[in-house]
């Protein structure tokens, strides 16, 4: 997510954060991935009425579980153009992530050349 964070609004589908979900090293462990990343959350919404109201601004990445296709699924439903890239750190070890990327990337100031 880092990698994507100046390019992208980062939402965060279905991913637990109340506080027995932190008490198992839920929203904790997210915190130490993302670090002071903004990242958006289904906070009392759950997966399919989220992925039917999320404003998008046109560079959104959305970050799905695999454990969790059918979340997948409706994203890939109302946003039929978006693309979608399989993310697993070593293969067959642990679950593999959704990155579901809706429009282009914003332009960071790297990509702007003074002339």
């Amino acid at each position: 997510m880092r990698r994507y964070a100046d390019r992208y609004k980062i939402h965060l589908v279905s991913w637990p954060c109340t506080a027995a979900a932190t008490a198992v090293g839920g929203y904790e462990g997210q915190r130490l991935i993302i670090g002071d990343i903004p990242v958006d959350r289904n906070r009392g919404t759950d997966g399919p009425g989220y992925i039917n109201s999320v404003e998008v601004t046109g560079s959104d990445l959305f970050v799905v579980s695999g454990e969790q296709p059918q979340f997948r699924d409706a994203l890939m439903a109302r946003f039929p153009d978006a693309r979608v890239e399989v993310w697993q750190r070593l293969p067959r070890a642990g679950p593999a992530l959704f990155l579901i990327f809706v429009g282009p990337p914003r332009a960071t100031s790297a990509d702007v050349t003074v002339k």
